[in-house]
């Protein structure tokens, strides 16, 4: 056999190896990193049970979601498992194409005192800086195109208390399915 064709198969050989070792590693990394950088991530704990991801499917599977509360001496949002399917390629041309979203067993629990709510440092976390925009507008990059079918939710839960009337209020078994099909 000729020289540069056994160095192109070993080549090739060591390229899908370190491939397949990637995909396979992905999902500890990630789930690692998570959940040692929660506080830089979101500001509170993030803790789950099994996170997996396929590269080469686009297919996301968490399994026993559990965010804390701002103290983290309760559970802001609690999640049986979470699915998302998504086609890879058409990122390379700004578009997002969600296949699937299943939301399983999703618990939230909001408390409110007078206009605040247990939720706010996480919407202040990703509010952003709006004087650095005034300042330097910038070009404008081709836009996404978003496209996301196929979304469930089973036995949600909601529970909602205002502290400072003592008022509270609490929504079970939610359910809601939608597919592509029913535009």
């Amino acid at each position: 056999m000729k020289k540069w064709i056994k160095i192109t198969l070993i080549a090739a050989a060591v390229a899908a190896v370190l491939i397949v070792i990637a995909a396979i590693a992905v999902s500890p990394v990630a789930k690692n990193y998570i959940e040692k950088h929660d506080r830089e991530l979101l500001g509170r704990s993030i803790r789950m049970e099994r996170l997996r991801m396929n590269i080469f499917t686009g297919r996301l599977r968490i399994e026993g979601l559990r965010i804390g509360g701002s103290e983290d001496s309760t559970t802001f949002f609690r999640l049986d498992s979470f699915e998302m399917r998504m086609r890879l390629w058409p990122l390379l041309g700004n578009r997002v194409l969600v296949k699937k979203i299943a939301f399983a067993g999703p618990d939230v629990k909001i408390y409110q005192r007078g206009n605040a709510f247990s939720f706010d440092d996480i919407t202040a976390r990703f509010a952003g800086d709006t004087t650095a925009a005034a300042e330097a507008p910038e070009k404008p990059s081709k836009p996404w195109e978003i496209g996301i079918y196929d979304i469930s939710i089973r036995n949600g839960r909601v529970f909602y208390k205002d502290l400072a009337l003592d008022a509270a209020w609490g929504m079970n078994c939610l359910l809601y399915t939608s597919d592509a099909a029913d535009d």
